[in-house]
């Protein structure tokens, strides 16, 4: 072996020396308590979990109310890095890999984080929730369409999976007094998004006793409802009809 070989051998060993000395120093489990208590004390935390393989594997979970950005979801899951380096007294991402994520009440894991050995910290959305609010109205008839959608990202081993639920209701309410339907025979009212649709018709033998009617469902794996759509609504009361437009009450 080489002068030079030798050298960048020896200097190699060291590093590596260095490097596991560093390493076992980090009371992983310790740091791991003490991040956790820092980060119940915070008032936008409810609680906390952690875990650590003994190996490489790093785990850290934050529980809150209500639904960060992106923004702030990636916001704290820097300040779980600093903490955890903080308390572990070291460059601890140099040799431990990092999973993290953000949880709510409501729809579970919302945001994951990963920050690998050698990597930038990847932020992915896992959850969104979508809850839109149309409204419109024509001379004689007024609706609302309220839309839910509930969109997860997951991972299946190395499969990444995406699936949507969402649910709607549709309410049309006659703007006149109830009076003025008493001679009611047949109401069909429709609605028409960019990916669905929907229709009921109803018939009256006596005067109806109501003013508003509705309907609703629910799907699952089906297209969504965009925020920005404008949903298109048909009202036939025997011999009328009107057509007008819905828009997202923002």
């Amino acid at each position: 072996m080489n002068r030079v070989s030798l050298y960048a051998f020896s200097f190699l060993l060291l590093f590596l020396t260095i490097a596991c000395s560093q390493e076992s120093r980090i009371d992983m489990s310790d740091t791991l308590v003490k991040s956790e208590d820092y980060f119940r004390e915070l008032e936008e935390i409810d609680t906390t979990a952690s875990a650590f393989d003994g190996k490489k594997e790093v785990k850290f979970r934050l529980m809150i109310d209500g639904h960060p950005s992106e923004s702030e979801a990636s916001t704290l899951f820097n300040d779980i890095m600093d903490v955890i380096a903080k308390y572990s007294n070291s460059d601890v991402w140099d040799y431990y890999n990092g999973y993290f994520d953000i949880k709510n009440y409501d729809n579970g894991v919302i945001y994951e984080g990963t920050k690998l050995i050698g990597e930038d910290l990847k932020v992915q959305l896992a959850i969104m929730t979508n809850n839109y609010k149309f409204i419109g109205e024509s001379e004689h008839w007024k609706a609302q369409y309220s839309y839910k959608g509930t969109e997860k990202w997951e991972e299946e081993g190395r499969r990444k999976t995406y699936s949507n639920e969402d649910s709607y209701d549709f309410i049309i309410k006659y703007k006149g007094p109830l009076e003025e339907l008493s001679s009611l025979q047949k109401l069909k009212y429709s609605y028409e998004t960019i990916s669905s649709s929907g229709d009921s018709t109803r018939e009256f033998t006596e005067p109806p006793l109501t003013d508003t009617f509705s309907s609703s469902g629910s799907s699952k794996g089906g297209a969504k409802v965009a925020e920005n759509e404008v949903i298109k609504v048909n009202v036939t009361w025997d011999d009328l009809e009107e057509s007008f437009k819905l828009h997202n009450n923002k």
